[in-house]
């Protein structure tokens, strides 16, 4: 049994750090070149959009380990908290969308993205406890990962702000946001956390 626990508690380390590794800096670049990219896709009239989709980036952001906690939780024959879960959620999130809609649009998007941490942090709590994992294991292994998306954020943030006025293409702006964003994670994912981008490179690929 205790053999059992601790693999599942690798298997949760490990696929967590892989996909947070992958899709959180999908997500919060997304929400970074929004404003050019919804101008190149869909034209300048849409650039009221531009908010909704941010907002709606940082909660998909926030909501990367919900599948893994629930996919633990199901194999330890605990689908009585998943399903609890969800009751909660969908409770909730229509409460707030409620709320959310005296603003429109951008006010449900925004209010999905706000109500989404809490949520998840129940789910990563009673799975922790489930698998008898410390919360601080696991902030220590996506701490990497979520440090180089600050990384890349800054720098593009940082981009940004320098070529603002200078460069009237938007096309142009966009691929350089993302070239300058991607390159900023490799680098700091290469330099501070190699090894482990190398085991979950290895991981994926068995998938």
């Amino acid at each position: 049994m205790q053999k059992d626990l601790l693999e599942t508690q690798r298997y949760f380390l490990r696929f967590s750090e892989a996909i947070t590794l992958v899709l959180l800096p999908a997500t919060i670049g997304m929400a970074l070149v929004s404003p050019e990219l919804v101008e190149v896709l869909l034209g300048q009239k849409w650039a009221a959009t531009v908010p909704i989709i941010q907002a709606l980036a940082l909660a998909t952001a926030v909501r990367t380990l919900g599948p893994i906690c629930s996919q633990v939780l199901i194999a330890r024959l605990q689908a009585g908290i998943v399903m609890r879960y969800s009751i909660l959620a969908a409770v909730v999130l229509p409460l707030g969308f409620l709320v959310g809609a005296q603003f429109g649009t951008f006010g449900i998007a925004l209010s999905w993205s706000i109500m989404s941490p809490p949520l998840l942090g129940y789910l990563l709590f009673v799975t922790c406890r489930e698998i008898q994992l410390p919360m601080r294991r696991v902030a220590r292994t996506l701490a990497g990962p979520i440090g180089a998306v600050a990384v890349m954020a800054a720098t593009v943030w940082a981009v940004r702000h320098l070529c603002d006025g200078a460069i009237a293409n938007t096309h142009l702006k966009l691929s350089l946001f993302v070239a300058v964003g991607v390159l900023a994670y490799s680098l700091a994912v290469g330099l501070f956390m190699r090894e482990r981008f190398i085991a979950v490179r290895e991981l994926l690929r068995r998938r």
